[in-house]
């Protein structure tokens, strides 16, 4: 999964239209996920950021009960890993000062860098990773749901493969 992202990267760097590609490149674990239908995609004309949500078939981002939501940064390739390692650090205290509760945040400490977090807040519960697919993107993918039991152990089993865990 992890060399399919990074597929994905450097397709999209590649293509005139890189938002599009990358949507549907994405579109495969977005399946996978259980979450097809893609219901946003938000970025700066510069397309320095992308912001990707996906649900499942039948809702929307008004009515929604897992929702999958891909972000995408990109980065000069030097400077890959400390903006990855930057990446997730501001996201934990993010969610600190927003008082989400952190049930994990499991971080590896050296190069790549990647973590694996769970969490809950606003009546939500989230699952995700944070990581680089490829030199010169970050990217965290979290899959939200606000039924219990939406989020299934196949479903955390694949974005851990994605970092290697």
């Amino acid at each position: 999964m992890r060399t399919f992202l990074a597929f994905v990267a450097m397709l999209a760097v590649s293509t005139s239209n890189a938002a599009a590609a990358t949507e549907g490149l994405y579109q495969p674990l977005a399946r996978a996920l259980d979450m097809p239908v893609l219901a946003d995609s938000v970025g700066p004309r510069d397309k320095s950021r992308l912001l990707l949500k996906y649900v499942r078939s039948g809702e929307t981002l008004k009515d929604w009960n897992k929702l999958m939501t891909v972000s995408i940064l990109r980065v000069a390739a030097p400077d890959t890993d400390p903006a990855t390692y930057g990446v997730i650090d501001r996201f934990k205290k993010t969610l600190a000062q927003r008082h989400a509760h952190i049930d994990t945040f499991d971080l590896t400490p050296v190069k790549p860098y990647s973590a694996y977090f769970a969490y809950h807040a606003g009546g939500a519960i989230y699952k995700g990773i944070a990581y680089s697919p490829a030199a010169g993107f970050v990217s965290v993918i979290d899959v939200a749901e606000k039924k219990n039991g939406t989020i299934t152990s196949r479903d955390v089993k694949i974005l851990k493969s994605i970092i290697g865990r």
